[in-house]
């Protein structure tokens, strides 16, 4: 039975995935870097690498070369999830609420919410904390949707190929 050839969606795919990450790891390295941030510095890093690993193995997806290719892949994909979801852990775990508040008082976001009524404003100043958490928690969500969803593909191409 002769193998089947990885489809061009899924190569199209493979490759967005594996550029966005060292594109969007290579911006985060350097901002991190420039703003004395560990936390962005060390998801930068471990963005270009799952970009890498993601680069490097798409071109072995495609081929007969390398029958667990496909395989490597969605573990990549998951460990990619891994280290975004701990790095959002990280910064919920170090949310300031004095910096938070020191954010609030600077132009012009001050200027900005005294457009509000002062009841809304104080909510949002008391709430502003668990708003920020509920965000990183849907990120965490998404990125774990998304990796999951991209390894379901490679797990399936890996079935195909077999």
């Amino acid at each position: 039975m002769a193998k089947r050839q990885v489809s061009s969606s899924v190569s199209f795919l493979s490759g967005l995935s594996a550029w966005s990450l060292i594109v969007f790891g290579g911006l985060s390295l350097a901002a991190s870097l420039l703003g004395h941030s560990l936390g962005g510095a060390i998801v930068g890093v471990a963005l270009l690498l799952h970009g890498g690993v993601e680069l490097h193995q798409r071109g072995a997806l495609g081929s007969c070369r390398n029958e667990r290719a496909p395989v490597f892949l969605a573990c990549n994909q998951l460990a990619l999830a891994f280290s975004v979801i701990m790095y959002l852990a990280w910064q919920v775990l170090s949310l300031d609420v004095q910096e938070i508040d020191a954010m609030l008082a600077r132009e012009p976001i001050r200027s900005l919410l005294a457009l509000y009524p002062a009841e809304l404003r104080e909510r949002l100043y008391q709430n502003l904390p668990a708003i920020l958490v509920g965000a990183y928690a849907v990120a965490g969500f998404l990125v774990l949707l998304g990796c999951l969803g991209m390894a379901t593909v490679y797990l399936r191409v890996g079935r195909r190929k077999s």
